[in-house]
């Protein structure tokens, strides 16, 4: 026998077996009565994968599927999230897709399709999700996930927490939440439910900022309100420290309104502006503005955080019981002391000095 003439014996006898095989691959037309719909010929990739739905698990496909005439067609038994809300009943939502049973907001996906985020039979992923978590947000949320990867070069800073661990779920209620921005919690409740330990930020390292609100006398306005995001924002900002508007980096900088605009959303910038006022500001000796003379030197003029505390202090007006002097880690004392009308500080070696806005001090 030829080399050709095997070859083509061989290809003779193989054919009909590649050709069952394609036939066993085929769906069946009709339906086989009590056979399972996973099976290692029909939807054997559901059994390979780590998490199976619940119905697919117990093989009570008729939960979600029905058919009709013994066809191999299977109609959801309903459409979109009302199929789903008859077991996850946590998550009923209106028709108008505004909100729940419980009246919070809804995340939008929810109101169209839950397979846009979860596959209705099995998945690698917890919950079910299509793909992993940072990938799913990404496919709507690309952008603000861009900044905080730091692919937008205007960013100084970014919220680490989005990145690792439990990424967008940290914060964010993947459903719904009666919380704007689907939060998890209030906003301080929520900051303070990591900040309530020292974090590390890179090279620095952010203070316990729960034990500031507790342990000190005098709570910054907005967080007295509760509002972190009245000076924060949540993933990435074009300023240092996550601030939502501009505010000086550093220790000492030259006096410029567009620098504090952070400062200024709740206090009167003419507190910088003004050298001689009876009105901007409580810090003047008579009519002299000392705020004014702080901030409004050319090399060294000090910014906020060189007098106030910017969460929390033991002092009046959030002042700083010491201020940082040099790169040696030393503090210098600030020693301030308030009176009815005025007040006083002594910082490190230098003579008290005074201010009264009725009686100046000469």
């Amino acid at each position: 026998m030829t080399r050709t003439t095997l070859s083509l014996a061989l290809g003779l006898l193989l054919t009909p077996c590649a050709a069952a095989t394609a036939r066993a691959a085929e769906a069946p037309k009709t339906l086989v009565p009590r056979a399972s719909c996973v099976s290692k010929d029909c939807h054997a990739d559901f059994s390979k994968k780590k998490h199976l739905h619940g119905p697919v698990a117990e093989k009570e496909c008729k939960e979600c599927h029905s058919w009709k005439d013994d066809l191999h067609k299977f109609a959801l038994v309903r459409k979109g999230t009302a199929l789903c809300t008859e077991c996850h009943d946590d998550i009923l939502v209106k028709k108008d897709g505004a909100k729940t049973k419980k009246g919070a907001t809804l995340h939008e996906p929810i109101t169209e399709d839950c397979v846009t985020c979860h596959d209705p039979h099995a998945s690698n992923e917890k919950g079910f999700l299509t793909m992993p978590l940072l990938e799913l947000c990404d496919t709507c949320h690309d952008k603000t996930l861009a900044r905080a990867r730091g692919k937008d070069k205007t960013v100084l800073s970014n919220h680490a927490v989005m990145l690792e661990g439990k990424a967008c779920m940290t914060c964010h209620s993947p459903h719904t939440s009666k919380v704007p921005y689907l939060l998890t919690q209030k906003p301080k409740a929520l900051c303070l439910s990591c900040h309530d330990k020292p974090q590390q930020a890179g090279s620095r390292e952010v203070a316990n900022v729960k034990e500031q609100l507790t342990q000190k006398k005098h709570v910054h306005g907005p967080v007295a309100d509760e509002d972190c995001t009245a000076c924060h924002v949540g993933h990435a900002s074009e300023q240092v420290t996550l601030l939502a508007r501009a505010y000086p980096p550093k220790f000492y900088a030259p006096f410029d309104p567009k620098a504090y605009a952070l400062c200024f959303e709740c206090h009167e910038a003419d507190l910088g502006t003004q050298a001689k006022t009876t009105k901007a500001t409580e810090f003047r000796n008579g009519e002299h503005n000392l705020h004014f003379l702080h901030v409004n030197k050319p090399t060294k003029g000090r910014t906020c955080r060189a007098c106030h505390a910017a969460h929390a202090s033991d002092l009046p007006s959030q002042i700083q019981p010491a201020v940082p002097f040099g790169t040696g880690g030393w503090a210098i004392p600030i020693r301030f002391t308030k009176t009815a009308t005025g007040g006083s500080c002594q910082s490190g070696c230098h003579e008290p000095k005074a201010y009264d806005r009725k009686t100046p001090v000469d």
